[in-house]
């Protein structure tokens, strides 16, 4: 869990790797019985889903944005000087090709800082181009300028694809904490189950999650709103909860064994 929220996978694997070491089927018969107990398989698939949505939503947009602009260079050239297939505009046409298809064959299942850094090399060699071509026409560069701005304001693709990314974030936000307050929430059923008689961690517990899902929210509006420096604190925010709450519920769960153990003899 101190891992930054959008890191695709690694809650996810994590779980997965609790089951397929039988962590949670050594405690399948103290868990049985409990009434409020969830599958927490669910919730990591689903905080899976929800962060490889945000992770390609966030890679169409920055491909997206580089063939608007790119785009609009291209058309200026096409229609203010059509004889002049420089070598420069062969450079930002295979760039725009290159980005393309990258985006085609994306898939949610990519590798996306893969995706990335290879569109990051790319425009490595559309620099110099750029450059060149400017330069060149550098007395008309108001009105190249001005085009670059129209064909954004008729090409607002990259604009969509920001404001769905910001969605995705919201989602993966929101995902993360159902997968929080389940896994603590467990805590909980178990220990008003086995120990009822601890109140005061019980209610502790439940303060922790109380917190969680308010810094959640607050974070999910902050993640829509792009606001970097406030996602970057209430993220810091949520997982210092989350450890003192990890660290709360290990107590509790060493109770919960000893008080199984005195009803139905060991745990194997």
């Amino acid at each position: 869990m101190k891992k930054k929220i959008f890191s695709v996978g690694l809650v996810f694997v994590f779980v997965l790797s609790l089951i397929s070491t039988g962590v949670f089927a050594q405690t399948a018969d103290v868990t049985d019985p409990v009434e409020g107990y969830v599958d927490l398989t669910e919730y990591a698939t689903a905080l899976d889903t929800a962060q490889k949505q945000e992770g390609y939503t966030r890679t169409y947009y920055f491909l997206t944005y580089q063939l608007v602009n790119t785009g609009a260079v291209l058309e200026w050239m096409a229609i203010n000087r059509p004889g002049e297939q420089t070598n420069e505009v062969a450079v930002l046409q295979a760039f725009y090709d290159a980005v393309l298809k990258l985006r085609t064959e994306m898939t949610a299942d990519s590798d996306f800082n893969a995706i990335l850094s290879k569109m990051k090399a790319e425009s490595q060699k559309t620099g110099t181009a750029l450059s060149a071509i400017l330069n060149k026409y550098y007395t008309e560069l108001p009105e190249i300028k001005g085009y670059i701005y129209a064909y954004r304001a008729a090409h607002t693709e990259d604009d969509v694809a920001h404001d769905i990314w910001g969605g995705a974030r919201v989602a993966a936000v929101y995902a993360y904490e159902a997968f929080l307050v389940a896994d603590l929430g467990n805590t909980v059923a178990l220990a008003e189950y086995y120990t009822p008689e601890e109140t005061q961690a019980i209610a502790q517990m439940e303060t922790y999650i109380a917190k969680i899902q308010s810094i959640a929210d607050t974070l999910a509006a902050a993640a829509k709103s792009f606001d970097e420096a406030k996602v970057t604190s209430l993220t810091a925010q949520i997982h210092s909860t989350s450890d003192q709450a990890d660290a709360l519920a290990a107590a509790m769960w060493e109770k919960i064994f000893a008080a199984y153990r005195e009803m139905n003899g060991p745990v194997y």
